[in-house]
């Protein structure tokens, strides 16, 4: 099953005295500094990272038309 839905996530927060594993939780989404943005696939893994740090980022749901996807 092939989906092109996207997530778009931004950091939004410092990561100022938060704790490890949530640096970690957001390291894995691709965000290092403040106020950058990733591109993300719209799976379960990308979905749980979102879900233990919602308070650090903003995510925006993206669908990309059919014609454009890369491979």
């Amino acid at each position: 099953m092939t989906t092109n839905k996207k997530i778009l996530v931004q950091l939004v927060r410092s990561l100022i005295s938060v704790s490890s594993k949530h640096r970690t939780y957001i390291r894995s989404l691709g965000l290092r500094k403040l106020w950058s943005f990733r591109v993300v696939p719209n799976n379960r893994f990308t979905v749980g990272l979102i879900k233990k740090v919602p308070y650090l980022i903003k995510t925006l749901n993206i669908k990309h038309p059919e014609g454009n996807e890369t491979k």
